[in-house]
């Protein structure tokens, strides 16, 4: 980390960025006082939409670390606990039909949870306070569900690295904490927020940045940052859809079947463990189109499949060709 936990370093390094006292020595006494990383992201993530500067300083000196560092800290952890096991079912449809609970208005600090709602759909500046009502709240907060769509499925531009100057960066890096607290939400909220799940996969897939061009180190720096911000992002949909698989089945199933190798990806990722029985009904069926899906799955797991084993599948199933797996 580039700061630890006292007054003294978060000043001195956010005060060379022009952050005023104020904003400095509130950032500094949430980090001091916090013992857990996900309450300080909360505080850090209110003063940060306050006061942009701690997000995104303009292309200069450390300001990719920074971003990364208030994103990272809050990441979802990766859950498959007490997950059924999925069916395949080739006539599943992709989005899972199913209802929303009827709205409850349930209190956070004083307030019902309509207030905090519409603090997140007018973009004020409770709006870091709304999301600690609704993760606050966790289940009772379902009716927070449509609006965390929304949120989820704001349309977002990727940063364009070799181009964006600082209000630009500063716009979309704002806009990535904001899509990430509401995927954070959706996960506390469980399975009544499986209607989301759709919505939270297309964040995941969403390019946050593109690489126009790299003119010195700080730019590479800052790509390689973006790449884990990205990486950070699609962690934090997969714990989040996690927390309801079962009840967004059909969607998963869809995202295994899906041509696009990088949404297949992002349903094991989901499955976790559970991807495999799949994979090995699909290798030993007699369809080829099921041999071919079950070693895409199995392919996609890579990183604990040995790579032996894919070269020999090659050579014993018949539906699976050389040619497609070059790789």
């Amino acid at each position: 980390m580039p700061f630890g936990h006292t007054r003294e370093i978060a000043v001195r390094y956010f005060g060379q960025f022009g952050m005023d006292g104020d904003g400095i020595w509130m950032l500094a006494d949430n980090f001091s006082k916090s013992t857990h990383h996900e309450s300080a992201r909360r505080s850090v993530f209110r003063v940060c939409l306050r006061h942009s500067k701690c997000i995104v300083i303009g292309m200069k000196q450390a300001i990719w670390r920074t971003s990364l560092f208030l994103i990272l800290i809050g990441a979802s952890q990766i859950r498959a606990q007490g997950m059924q096991f999925l069916s395949l079912d080739r006539t599943a449809p992709l989005r899972g039909e199913i209802s929303l609970e009827p709205f409850d208005d349930p209190n956070y600090s004083g307030k019902p949870l309509s207030y905090w709602l519409k603090s997140i759909r007018n973009r004020d500046d409770q709006m870091g306070m709304a999301f600690d009502a609704i993760r606050h709240l966790g289940p009772a907060a379902h009716s927070a569900v449509p609006d965390l769509i929304l949120v989820v499925s704001a349309p977002f531009a990727p940063i364009e690295v070799g181009v964006d100057g600082y209000v630009a960066v500063t716009q979309k890096f704002r806009a990535i904490l904001i899509h990430s607290s509401a995927v954070d939400c959706l996960g506390a909220i469980g399975r009544a927020a499986a209607p989301s799940a759709p919505a939270l996969a297309d964040w995941a897939l969403t390019p946050k940045m593109i690489l126009r061009g790299i003119r010195n180190r700080q730019e590479q720096d800052a790509f390689v940052d973006l790449v884990g911000i990205d990486v950070t992002e699609r962690m934090r949909v997969v714990g989040a859809i996690s927390r309801f698989t079962a009840e967004a089945s059909p969607f998963v199933a869809g995202l295994l079947k899906s041509p696009n190798p990088e949404a297949r990806k992002l349903g094991v990722a989901i499955l976790h463990e559970t991807a495999l029985p799949i994979a090995v009904t699909l290798l030993q069926s007699e369809a080829c189109g099921d041999q071919e899906l079950g070693f895409n799955i199995l392919f996609d797991m890579w990183n604990v499949v040995s790579q032996n084993h894919l070269i020999d599948l090659i050579d014993v199933l018949p539906c699976v060709l050389p040619e497609d797996h070059d790789q």
